[in-house]
């Protein structure tokens, strides 16, 4: 990217092009990484409060289906890039509490749903964005 009084250069890299160092794309790293944290957020809390372990598979379907939209569509957004990253867990949040809810046949609480997915959420932005510095 260059900027003079008269000329803005922009070159645009889409999430799916942009690799570490050793050409893994970092969306590969980072459906993974999410995964990884995700999961064993949701293994403890289902252990926890002694819900089923069914709700893991629910935690990763969610996962599989809200982090491309988040890495795919979210970043195509006309915003600021910290209002996409506001918005893009927001989403995260909601989808992904709403989908383990309807996805365990409302075995556990709407409102329980929605903690376990801002507690897992709140984990892999926090690690995973700490991890993110690094790779990048």
């Amino acid at each position: 990217m260059g900027v003079t009084d008269t000329d803005l250069v922009v070159e645009e890299v889409p999430p799916l092009k942009r690799t570490t160092s050793g050409d893994i794309p970092i969306f590969v790293i980072a459906l993974v990484l999410t995964l990884i944290l995700e999961l064993f957020v949701a293994f403890v809390f289902v252990s926890v409060k002694k819900e089923p372990r069914s709700i893991l598979v629910g935690v990763l379907v969610a996962n599989m289906v809200s982090l491309p939209i988040v890495w795919l569509v979210f970043p195509y957004l006309p915003l600021h890039f910290l209002l996409v990253i506001l918005f893009s867990e927001i989403f995260a949040v909601l989808f992904e509490g709403y989908f383990i809810f309807l996805f365990t046949k409302k075995t556990l609480a709407l409102v329980m749903s929605l903690i376990l997915s801002l507690l897992m959420n709140l984990c892999s932005f926090i690690i995973g964005g700490i991890i993110f510095i690094f790779l990048v």
